[in-house]
């Protein structure tokens, strides 16, 4: 696994650890308000990258392991045909890259997955990506400049929703290499998109039948 917590990078610099988390080791980042775990000469960080720049390595051949033996489309098929555990991704949308807290999310949701599997259930993991929401909006009123409904509006509303539909998966190479790294076990070859027609109206399909259930 992972080791969230390499030294060598300023506890605030968030980015920049997220970053060594999805891709290889390439270069230091130090700063004057000192480094996770107390280290703090450049000996002993230059000791530290070339342990892990070793794990990653180790890491890295592990996971062309799994590519060549099939094994994550292999783990998606075990157990077909026994009792079924649903898991369906909350999807992420891929507008912005991955932060920490997917990690951390995406390991409990790993977890819980494979010790069902495990039970002898078959776990199908699809994937998602969520299209709709503020997020996105707002990721797009900051790229054209836009304050205000009013400018919206002037700008047009389709040409926006145009723009917005454009700007969800501009991370998406990034989403996918992560849940690569972290070896998490989901269906991307067939994910649900929730600004396709099919599922949205499947959302109004469901709404319908829980107000037809009382």
């Amino acid at each position: 696994m992972i080791n969230i917590f390499h030294a060598g990078y300023p506890f605030p610099d968030r980015d920049k650890l997220i970053y060594d988390l999805i891709f290889p080791l390439s270069s230091k980042h130090t700063s004057s308000l000192g480094t996770i775990g107390g280290l703090h000469t450049v000996e002993q960080e230059e000791a530290v990258e070339k342990k892990m720049s070793g794990s990653v390595a180790l890491e890295m051949e592990v996971l062309d392991l799994w590519k060549e033996k099939d094994v994550m489309r292999r783990l998606l098929e075990h157990n077909k045909g026994g009792e079924y555990f649903r898991f369906l991704e909350g999807p992420p949308t891929a507008n912005a890259p991955p932060g920490v807290h997917h990690i951390f999310a995406r390991a409990i949701k790993d977890s819980i997955c494979r010790h069902r599997n495990m039970k002898g259930f078959y776990v199908p993991r699809m994937g998602g990506w969520d299209c709709h929401g503020l997020p996105v909006e707002i990721a797009v009123e900051k790229a054209l400049g836009i304050e205000n409904k009013e400018q919206i509006e002037e700008y047009g509303i389709e040409p926006f929703i145009k723009k917005c539909r454009e700007s969800v998966f501009t991370y998406i190479d990034e989403w996918s290499r992560m849940t690569d790294r972290l070896g998490y076990v989901l269906d991307l070859q067939d994910p649900y998109v929730t600004m396709t027609d099919s599922y949205i109206e499947s959302v109004w399909w469901s709404l319908k039948e829980i107000w037809k259930k009382g």
